[in-house]
């Protein structure tokens, strides 16, 4: 099985998701906003990958909303790096996506994250912030 990512990033509040005001939001507000509909192939950019969300503090709740709205999935037809482990080359399966709802592939950080680790984590989430 692959690895899972587990990193600490120190990204200092360069929060790519636009927040609100109030940061509260409520269950009417998450049935009712609108959600941008987004080419996984031509408009990938960081502030929509996974890695982007890790933070060493709670999630706000506008960037819960976006982390789960908004997250880059690539498409079927995207080339996973193949890593060597041994004598063997292994890569990353679209099926596992389907699979397991709560992996989610980052491209930047070529590995899979579980998308409830990033967004409830209290400081960042990974090996030693667990």
């Amino acid at each position: 099985m692959f690895p899972f990512l587990f990193e600490h990033d120190d990204i200092v509040d360069n929060n790519p998701c636009q927040t609100y005001e109030d940061d509260t939001i409520s269950a009417k507000d998450l049935e009712t906003a609108p959600v941008p509909i987004i080419s996984a192939v031509e408009n990938h950019n960081d502030m929509h990958d996974i890695a982007s969300f890790i933070k060493n503090r709670s999630l706000h709740d506008s960037e819960i909303i976006a982390c789960l709205k908004l997250t880059w999935e690539p498409p079927v037809s995207f080339a996973f790096p193949v890593q060597l482990e041994g004598n063997r080359t292994r890569k990353f399966q679209h099926k596992y996506l389907q699979l397991f709802p709560w992996l989610v592939y980052s491209k930047d950080k070529q590995g899979a994250f579980c998308k409830w680790c990033v967004i409830f984590a209290n400081s960042g989430g990974g090996v030693g912030n667990q």
